[in-house]
């Protein structure tokens, strides 16, 4: 699965590093999840092309930061070596960060 779209790579470029508010209210690009608990949230984009913004978990709580794009296209998981996977249910912009976390029953903690 190609994990960013046209879409996705368009709404990159509307939301740079630092045009949203970090709360709940910032408009989710794309989620992306794999293994058992690894879930993690792109809202913005870098002048990196590389490095893109947002929040992840692994299962302990989310956390804001950058998350580089060629680990996320390269990441396996153990035992089977599967790929992280985009949620296809979550729209480029469409949603919140807080919409995105209830609909998932996810939190900061």
């Amino acid at each position: 699965m190609k994990l960013f779209t046209a879409s996705i790579e368009n709404a990159l470029k509307k939301y740079p590093y630092g045009s949203q508010d970090k709360g709940t209210d910032a408009k989710v690009i794309a989620r992306f999840f794999g293994g058992s608990a690894y879930t993690c949230y792109i809202l913005e984009s870098t002048e990196d092309p590389d490095i893109l913004y947002g929040c992840a978990s692994i299962g302990y709580g989310f956390e804001y930061g950058t998350i580089s794009r060629s680990e996320l296209e390269t990441i396996r998981f153990k035992p089977f070596n599967l790929p992280l996977e985009r949620d296809t249910s979550v729209e480029p912009l469409k949603k919140t960060l807080g919409e995105c976390m209830k609909l998932y029953n996810e939190s900061f903690m």
